[in-house]
């Protein structure tokens, strides 16, 4: 989205985002929706979930979880406000749209409805979830890894001391943030992973930071010094199945196994296919402004903020090219944390739910985006 009332390009739908006489429901019922109904469940009128996975309508969870027809067929109304936390946004966002609902105004994404609301009502900058690029090593070389992971060319894995100025740069901006990842590349392969997960843990969980990810490709077993820090922070684990594509070469298993030992949280993903952004194309074919700009405003996730190097990314395909030295920036790209004004909160708030100078980035010109506009399906995990 291209920033044209910079700083207060949110001022006419606050009035939506703080109305108390309506009934909320959160499409979602995992982690990130688990989330949000925590963080809100006693400042707005929260009634229920939705979810289309069926599994979860087992789980006696509170509030209710309801599948997506029951919910339009017997819930929606004029009065009900849907907040999406969830990452599948397109499927969600299409079928939205298609019960003849508009952004804005009968529904809004947790990410912008948190900061929005947390802002206007109670002057704190609350951001939903970032990431920190502990590595760029990984226990894979995935061919079209999404990151580029096997393409950097000078990778590394970023001293303990980088990753204490860049949350402490971060912090000057922000009061509270609700999921922090700690990824790369695979997190666990960093020689000093427990000393950056015990400062972060000791610094920051449950004072500035509600949830910690940590994300891992199942290859590597925690120690146990790196489990009793899950376990004392809470810690949530990510990995892949990637056991159809990579049979036996995870220890996925195992790492289940000890994880419910330990009573650690973890999330499993299952992915059917990957996408195929483009890498090393020089061009995708758009050079027009306006197609970038449409590119871009159809791309967006609204779900993968980078921290790096004190600067903040919105596209995490665009922080991986600059990361892996494949993509000479501009100022436009980023969010310049040390630059640090209390009267800019909103200018960060909007360019955190994609806003920016131009309405496109500069890896916007490589790119054939995000699933949502790209068609160019390839294998999942193939190795080179």
């Amino acid at each position: 989205m291209k920033w044209k009332n910079k700083g207060k390009e949110y001022e006419k739908i606050i009035s939506s985002i703080l109305d108390q006489n309506v009934d909320v429901y959160i499409w979602g019922a995992g982690t990130f929706g688990r989330s949000f109904y925590e963080l809100f469940k006693d400042r707005i009128n929260i009634k229920g979930f939705i979810d289309s996975d069926e599994n979860k309508q087992c789980l006696s969870l509170q509030p209710n979880v309801y599948l997506p027809k029951y919910f339009f067929e017997m819930l929606l109304n004029e009065n009900v406000h849907i907040i999406v936390a969830s990452g599948w946004i397109t499927e969600i966002y299409g079928q939205l749209r298609l019960w003849g609902l508009t952004e804005y105004k009968n529904y809004f994404h947790a990410n912008e409805f948190t900061s929005l609301y947390m802002l206007y009502k109670e002057n704190k900058t609350y951001m939903v979830s970032l990431n920190i690029p502990i590595t760029t090593r990984c226990t894979l070389r995935c061919e079209k890894c999404m990151a580029l992971i096997p393409y950097v060319k000078k990778p590394e894995n970023r001293s303990l001391q980088k990753i204490k100025d860049e949350l402490n740069t971060y912090f000057q901006w922000v009061d509270n943030l609700a999921i922090l990842g700690l990824g790369g590349g695979d997190a666990l392969i960093h020689p000093q992973f427990a000393q950056i997960l015990s400062w972060v843990g000791e610094q920051y969980y449950g004072k500035k930071i509600q949830d910690i990810e940590v994300y891992t490709n199942a290859i590597i077993i925690p120690s146990d010094e790196i489990l009793h820090l899950m376990k004392k922070y809470n810690v949530i684990v990510r990995f892949s199945d990637y056991s159809k594509s990579l049979p036996g070469r995870q220890k996925m298993q195992e790492l289940i196994d000890i994880l419910e030992g330990r009573k650690i949280r973890y999330e499993k993903c299952v992915w059917d296919t990957w996408y195929d952004t483009g890498f090393p194309q020089h061009s995708n074919g758009l050079f027009d402004e306006r197609d970038l700009v449409d590119h871009y405003n159809k791309c967006i996730t609204k779900l993968c903020a980078i921290e790096y190097n004190k600067k903040l990314y919105f596209c995490s395909v665009h922080a991986s090219a600059v990361i892996a030295g494949y993509c000479e920036e501009k100022s436009s790209d980023y969010f310049d944390l040390e630059d640090y004004n209390e009267g800019r909160r909103s200018e960060f708030i909007e360019f955190n739910a994609g806003y920016c100078e131009k309405g496109y980035l500069t890896y916007c010109l490589r790119c054939n985006g995000y699933q949502n506009i790209n068609n160019k399906y390839v294998p999942v995990a193939k190795q080179l």
